[in-house]
């Protein structure tokens, strides 16, 4: 298995978001996701020992390694002090043989909200 794609989010402090992410092989064939489960935990800093949040992903083909992570208001409200914040985060696949293997990770940029 490959080295997991980096790769940068953005989101607005207290909106909802829906991520739709595709995974491929290093040839870029779609790997099947089928009875597999997906998961993203974002920290503030890597050397935190507990997650800041954590949502599940939900599988919308699988075949075509597709799925979808949806992080509500409430996951980021609050979290940005009224300053741009950066998490770290990363999104990981538990394959039917319980394996782990971590597709992507990065940053998550949040932008401060204008309402509170």
């Amino acid at each position: 298995m490959a080295i997991p794609a980096r790769y940068d989010l953005r989101l607005y402090e207290g909106d909802d978001t829906m991520l739709v992410m595709q995974w491929k092989d290093d040839a870029g064939n779609p790997k099947d996701l089928s009875t597999s489960t997906i998961k993203l935990g974002a920290k503030r800093e890597l050397t935190d020992k507990a997650l800041l949040f954590e949502v599940d992903g939900q599988i919308i083909n699988a075949p075509l390694g597709k799925f979808a992570l949806a992080i509500p208001n409430a996951m980021t409200t609050g979290i940005t002090d009224g300053k741009l914040t950066r998490l770290a985060y990363d999104v990981e696949v538990v394959l039917p043989s319980g394996l782990t293997h971590t597709l992507f990770h990065g940053f998550i940029n949040v932008q401060p909200e204008v309402y509170p």
